[in-house]
Order: structure tokens, then sequence, then C-alpha cells
């Protein structure tokens, strides 16, 4: 990549690189979590820890835009 002037961040697979890869794969499981949590907070939200869940629940809603955003969530 002499000639671009860029720097080789590693191996591509599928046209992105490994670090890349990676962060996709951390944001499907964020993602993931947020909707298992989702389930749990419905079941719960009549008891104690219903507050702390829906806390967590809305950063994990606040974190889908920002890596669609960022193209971590998309193909």
């Amino acid at each position: 990549m002499a000639d671009t002037g860029g720097y080789e961040l590693g191996p591509l697979l599928g046209g992105r690189t490994l670090p890349w890869l990676g962060l996709q794969a951390l944001a499907a499981t964020t993602v993931a979590a947020t909707v298992a949590m989702t389930a749990v907070w419905w079941r719960r939200r009549d008891s104690g820890g219903a507050v702390r869940l829906a806390v967590l629940l809305a950063g994990g809603l606040l974190f889908i835009p920002w890596a669609l955003s960022w193209g971590l969530l998309l193909p």
C-alpha cells in the first residue's frame, strides 16, 4: 500500500480487515444481548432489579443507532 500512502491493517476477509470483523462481531453480540435483556426486563418489570435492567436496556438501545452510523451492523 505504499503507492496510496495508506496503512496496512492486516489480512482481508471478505473485503474487511480482521479487526473490523471483530468489532462487527462484538456489535452483533451487543445487539443480541440487548434483545435477550429486553425479554428479561419484560418479565421482571415489577421486581426490584427492573431499574438496573432498564438502564442497561437504554444503553443497548442507544448503541444500535450509533453502531449503524459507523456501519458496524451492516453486512
